[in-house]
């Protein structure tokens, strides 16, 4: 189990956030205890990552009050590298892929994200957040890791769960 204190989610959504990350080796009893830990800290929003093919976490969590809201896939295809069957090719002819590191071009795609293009992610769908926020933390978070040097890709699948403690 691996428990980040996501700080960045207080400018993003308003509320004081935590990320808990399970492996297969974890269990309901270890998480309900962390989850005690870090509310007791101050915790508003707990967002639990559980392994693929642990079924004894998953069918876990609904009675620990959590939410299934999404299953994540990050997919990435290295175009020089991939052969596209013809059949999907001709779809992708004339097709270029263009870096811009302009800030004005930047600006632009983060305002077109803060209007809303993303519609069913955890946050967005949540009836807590909504449209405006979730828009507001994607393009915050692609704002935060471009200036950090990263490029947007990543790799790694699992399933998320939300909790607003009540109390």
């Amino acid at each position: 189990m691996k428990t980040t204190h996501a700080v960045w989610e207080r400018e993003n959504l308003g509320v004081d956030a935590y990320e808990i990350a399970l492996d297969a080796a974890d269990t309901p009893d270890l998480l309900r205890q962390e989850e005690a830990r870090i509310i007791a800290a101050g915790a508003e929003y707990i967002v639990v990552k559980t392994p693929v093919d642990c079924p004894a976490l998953l069918f876990s969590m609904q009675a620990l009050g959590y939410t299934f809201v999404e299953t994540v896939f990050h997919v990435m295809i290295r175009r020089d590298e991939y052969h596209m069957p013809a059949s999907i090719a001709r779809f992708d002819r004339g097709l270029r892929v263009a870096e811009r590191r302009e800030e004005d071009d930047r600006e632009r795609s983060y305002a077109l994200i803060r209007r809303g293009v993303f519609k069913s992610d955890r946050v967005s769908i949540d009836p807590a957040f909504g449209r405006a926020k979730g828009g507001n933390r994607y393009a915050n978070w692609l704002r935060s890791m471009l200036a950090r040097g990263g490029d947007g890709l990543g790799r790694q699948a699992h399933r998320l769960f939300r909790h607003l403690p009540q109390g």
